[in-house]
């Protein structure tokens, strides 16, 4: 009796310790699956910056003939802007408002982000020069960080745009006449956006495509605290640049002439989630709090028996920066 009795208590505890140790199986396996999962969500993410090639947008703009005929370029699908600054999977509509004097002129490319909270993109300035065109490209530096930009020098007659910028001075300037929720019918409810990979590969064709040796677009990143600097207007300064990345360049190459105030140099959107190179601090604290609040809350799974109970935690994504070093 004793020996059956004890053979009885010994399959028992065998059965009690089977079971134990395959509910923590389960419990790890479930975590790491969850883990590995945010994880590689973590990783497929991209900078803002990445939406809008500043190179691509620089030979855009010898392809049109006015500022409404870049705007329509620029929102209808399959142009080289794939900026999805909300994160919804839609392609933001970008507005171009044309500013500047009668030789210097600029347009600026903003995306409204929600009714009322307009973010500025880019510039580009065109400054003629008798028969050449300066064309210097700026990237806000919210998006692309400070003092990122491309410049080159083109024939009059190769910048289609320069015909309309300059040449009349009577007309208005142009502001684009669409907002938040009114878009034209080329742009109707928005397309979808393409994989970073996707895009990165169609805005270098299309850039090596349109662009000469006579005329290279090349590259200058400055770090500095200034927001504004002078650059040297002689062209023959210009020295050839290398690349790093993603269209970046080792060193700065000469723009020309003094920048000019874009009307909406001062606009940031506040309700940005996809990640900043250099957000100020109203945009950090809307992404904190977006990142808080989709961040699934901690899970406990209770066992039965012996009133012991076992909890797993869930690791999930938030929004990282990264660089932009060349979507």
């Amino acid at each position: 009796m004793k020996l059956k009795r004890l053979f009885q208590i010994s399959s028992i505890v065998s059965l009690l310790s089977f079971l134990f140790l395959g509910m923590g199986c389960d419990n790890a396996s479930r975590y790491h699956y969850q883990y590995a999962t945010n994880t590689t969500t973590t990783a497929t993410q991209t900078t803002a910056a990445e939406g809008l090639d500043l190179k691509a947008l620089t030979l855009l703009v010898k392809e049109v003939k006015d500022a409404s005929e870049l705007e329509k370029r620029l929102n209808t699908s399959g142009s080289i802007n794939n900026l999805d600054l909300d994160a919804n999977g839609v392609v933001d509509y970008v507005k171009v408002t044309e500013y500047g004097t009668e030789q210097h002129k600029g347009f600026s490319f903003t995306v409204e982000v929600a009714p009322g909270d307009v973010q500025e993109i880019a510039t580009i300035e065109l400054v003629k020069e008798q028969e050449k065109v300066a064309v210097n490209t700026y990237g806000n530096q919210n998006i692309y960080g400070p003092g990122y930009s491309y410049h080159s020098r083109f024939d009059l007659s190769d910048v289609l745009v320069t015909a309309w910028l300059f040449g009349a001075f009577d007309r208005p300037a142009y502001h684009s006449p669409y907002g938040y929720g009114n878009y034209p019918t080329y742009y109707g409810a928005g397309y979808s956006r393409v994989p970073t990979s996707q895009y990165r590969s169609k805005v270098q064709t299309y850039s090596q495509q349109r662009q000469t040796p006579s005329a290279p677009v090349r590259q200058s990143v400055n770090n500095s605290s200034s927001t504004k600097k002078t650059f040297s207007s002689n062209a023959n300064a210009q020295k050839p640049s290398g690349t790093g990345g993603f269209g970046r360049s080792s060193s700065s190459t000469g723009a020309t002439s003094s920048r000019i105030q874009s009307p909406n140099a001062n606009k940031t959107a506040t309700k940005i989630k996809a990640p900043l190179s250099n957000p100020t601090t109203a945009q950090k604290s809307f992404q904190t709090k977006v990142t808080q609040q989709s961040r699934p809350k901690s899970s406990s799974t209770r066992s039965g028996g012996f009133g012991r109970s076992s909890s797993s935690s869930v690791r999930s994504s938030s929004f990282g920066r990264s660089s932009f070093g060349g979507k």
